[in-house]
């Protein structure tokens, strides 16, 4: 089974699952934040560091290519208030990111005692009427930002900056989304390591193909794998085309 978006341990009913799944002969594995790779480019930056004080995750994702119901399901085209009135759904799926960043720090051994989660609303700044109707001042972009904290201080953070279109929201919205790429990796240490991705494809490609690329070529490893929830953490972080022997 492939799930996304979670860190099992982080469940408190975890013992009790990877009982039932060793009784069931079952393995579960979750990808991780779409497309599943930037806690690898975490990882792979920080092997570089001596010390790794915390890491920034940053993030700059178009939707307008999406389907109409994920473009509701997150929040497209609602006022403020009633975003904020929202329960599940979207929400739901950003409460999972904290689980990423537990899974990071846990990894790189930084402590962590706390989590934090926020978000800031963007307005359109202009109507958009295609797959939904999106009216101006209704929400065209969000930023989402979850930490894994210690005594306050983000150690792990993932900042999600959807918006619908760049000529929808504001140059101000913009001007902190990644430089480069699609994905900015920031692992602040000594010395510091910095790590840029982007998914190019042709237009009649679905960039999200990747995320359901990465799944597949987890299943072997999956399947070969003992009964239990694994974390990406369990699998080899290569792309997993040959199971190992």
């Amino acid at each position: 089974s492939i799930m996304s978006g979670w860190n099992p341990r982080r469940y408190e009913c975890f013992p009790d699952i990877v009982d039932a799944c060793a009784e069931g002969g079952s393995s579960l594995f979750g990808t991780g934040l779409n497309p599943g790779l930037s806690y690898e480019l975490a990882l792979l930056g920080s092997s570089i560091c001596h010390e790794v004080e915390s890491v920034y995750i940053s993030t700059c994702e178009r939707q307008s290519t999406l389907s109409p119901v994920f473009l509701e399901k997150f929040g497209f085209g609602r006022t403020e208030e009633e975003l904020a009135r929202t329960e599940g759904g979207a929400r739901a799926i950003f409460d999972n990111l904290l689980q990423i960043t537990d899974l990071i720090c846990r990894e790189l051994g930084l402590a962590h005692d706390g989590n934090e989660l926020t978000h800031e609303y963007e307005p359109a700044t202009r109507d958009y009427d295609e797959k939904i109707l999106i009216r101006k001042g209704t929400m065209a972009g969000l930023v989402v930002k979850a930490s894994s904290t210690h005594g306050g201080v983000p150690k792990a953070t993932i900042e999600l900056r959807f918006l619908l279109g760049t000529d929808y929201v504001s140059q101000e919205f913009l001007a902190d989304a990644p430089k480069q790429g699609w994905i900015e990796v920031d692992v602040r240490g000594t010395p510091g390591s910095r790590l840029t991705h982007e998914i190019y494809a042709d237009e009649k490609v679905v960039k999200t193909r990747s995320t359901g690329t990465k799944a597949v070529n987890a299943i072997p490893f999956v399947c070969a794998a003992a009964p239990g929830l694994l974390s990406p953490l369990d699998l080899p972080l290569p792309r997993m085309l040959k199971p190992q022997a």
